[in-house]
């Protein structure tokens, strides 16, 4: 979680979007948003696509 802080304070600081990525569960889920981070992906969502 200190990382994830530390992440982004910085992005915020030079105005950079963030997005979570490797969301795969609720519980992760609630401690992003709970950070405020609202850009996220991951298989909780959904499978990866393939390539073709």
């Amino acid at each position: 979680r200190l990382f994830i802080e530390a992440i982004q304070r910085a992005a915020h600081s030079i105005d950079l979007p963030l997005i979570a990525e490797r969301v795969e569960t609720e519980g992760e889920l609630r401690v992003i948003r709970e950070m405020g981070l609202y850009g996220v992906q991951g298989q909780l969502f959904g499978e990866p696509a393939p390539w073709s």
